[in-house]
């Protein structure tokens, strides 16, 4: 590289008494010259290291953002998912009391839980019940968008 140190040059500056003045204001004059080359060179790495960083400030803002936003949609959707498990637990509760009513099961859980007697059709409710909870499960995949 042009200007770099080297030995050499170094023993330039030992060598100053022997030079003579024309000799001394031409070294006068590249040295002035390398130095202001070194100080562009200087300030331009300044300027490129912080525009680096203000790149890297600026992504960083922007992922965190991004972060931000998907931490919002999560919450979000979770929201819509507890809102809709409470209205399956209130739906289901409703229609077990319901049944309950129909059938004349006075013993039938209320919402919140309670004693149950054991039902008295055995296997048909059994399937039945399992046949709404099927029901329950395709609703559920079309809530989450996967039907």
């Amino acid at each position: 590289q042009r200007g770099a140190w080297s030995p050499r040059r170094a023993g330039d500056v030992q060598d100053l008494g022997r030079q003579s003045p024309p000799e001394l204001i031409q070294n006068l004059h590249r040295l002035r010259g390398e130095r202001l080359r070194l100080v562009a060179e200087l300030q331009a790495l300044h300027r490129n290291a912080a525009q680096k960083g203000e790149e890297t400030r600026r992504d960083m803002s922007q992922e965190l953002e991004r972060e931000r936003a998907k931490t919002e949609d999560l919450q979000r959707r979770l929201g819509a998912a507890r809102d809709w498990v409470a209205g399956l637990r209130e739906r289901h509760w409703f229609l077990v009391n319901a049944e309950a009513d129909r059938d004349g099961n006075a013993a039938a859980p209320s919402v919140g839980g309670g004693a149950r007697r054991p039902p008295q059709e055995g296997l048909p409710r059994l399937q039945e019940a399992l046949g709404l909870l099927a029901k329950v499960s395709e609703e559920l995949l079309e809530v989450r968008g996967v039907g």
